[in-house]
């Protein structure tokens, strides 16, 4: 694993749902990144030549391999100078790690070709991974990790009154595969309209983060909601509840955290159609909307109710153990 703001309750949930002490966990590169791992059990820190040792005696001797994620080069090489390793490594696929072919070092697409279980509950990414590197194996479905959970709430969108602003929100960060300019292009039609204009800005990349706020003032003046600052989890839960309209326009897998709590709470959502995501909610039974067609229009409160019922049916802490139980091979302690 890499250090990450998963990472630790990943770590926390498998110690309180399954037996820790089948479990060791190589947290690799330096402990800069604001999500510590101290004090948990079975936790080894790779952070130096020194720590390799380790984490290849830990490779030699597993039963399985589960791969958080393909970035770390050193792992990568090591795993090719250990090929008797490789067939029992499980890849989660996080979808950072794959989406970019053209960008990728041939030594890492020479280990993924070779990788034969793909660990993810979006089907469409395990395609893509097969059609752009020619990798063969078996396809694992499991929710990667307990952040992904259906916001468990009784909200369910209510129609606005005429004067009472919606509350649109664009994005999921700063990065710039948000696309926001071409979504606050498309939100010109509606600037007659009362709207909010909610956009989470408060990490990713600080240039496109200016950029964006000065286009979007530019367009929507007031309108515009940039919200800079770090907010709490709880805050950030709060935000979204109260959203009426969430537009995502990454080309790639991306906020699907997000996206989860907006369906479970009633909310309509907007996503491009060539996403892995669109197949993923569709295949569920999901409503989602298409950006295409983008539209301020209310949901269907029907709908709406539909959504939070199959939402919460599938990305649930039930299904989710589960599906780590068949992973691992293993009962969970509820068993």
């Amino acid at each position: 694993m890499i250090y990450e703001k998963f990472t630790r309750d990943y770590i926390c949930f498998l110690d309180t749902h399954f037996n820790i002490q089948e479990h060791v966990f190589y947290v690799i590169g330096k402990n800069d990144s604001g999500y510590p791992v101290d004090g948990l059990l079975n936790v080894v820190k790779i952070n130096s030549h020194w720590s390799l040792p380790g984490l290849i005696k830990g490779l030699l001797f597993a039963d399985k391999i589960i791969l958080h994620g393909l970035w770390h080069p050193v792992m990568i090489r090591l795993l090719l100078l250990m090929p008797w390793t490789i067939h029992k490594c499980y890849w989660m696929l996080w979808g950072g790690d794959f989406y970019f072919p053209d960008k990728e070092p041939a030594y890492k697409k020479k280990l993924i070709k070779r990788i034969r279980h793909f660990v993810g509950f979006i089907r469409g990414d395990f395609d893509f991974i097969c059609t752009n590197y020619g990798a063969k194996g078996v396809f694992h479905e499991c929710i990667l990790y307990p952040v992904v959970f259906a916001e468990d709430t009784q909200t369910v969108a209510e129609t606005k009154s005429n004067n009472e602003d919606l509350k649109i929100l664009v994005g999921n960060s700063a990065d710039p595969s948000n696309n926001h300019l071409e979504i606050f292009q498309k939100l010109t039609a509606f600037t007659g309209s009362n709207f909010e204009l909610f956009v989470p800005l408060s990490y990713g990349n600080d240039g496109h983060a200016l950029n964006v706020i000065e286009e979007g003032r530019a367009k929507f003046g007031n309108k515009l909601k940039p919200l800079q600052q770090f907010m709490s989890f709880e805050s950030y839960k709060q935000l979204l509840q109260s959203v009426d309209i969430a537009i995502f326009n990454h080309k790639r897998q991306q906020g699907l955290g997000n996206i989860v709590q907006l369906l479970s709470n009633g909310k309509k959502v907007f996503l491009r159609k060539d996403v892995t995501t669109w197949g993923l909610f569709t295949d569920l039974g999901v409503k989602i909307y298409d950006i295409e067609e983008l539209n301020l229009e209310p949901i269907d409160p029907t709908i709406a109710k539909e959504n939070i019922h199959l939402v919460r049916q599938y990305f649930n802490e039930l299904n989710y153990i589960r599906q780590l139980e068949q992973l691992f091979e293993v009962k969970s302690k509820e068993k």
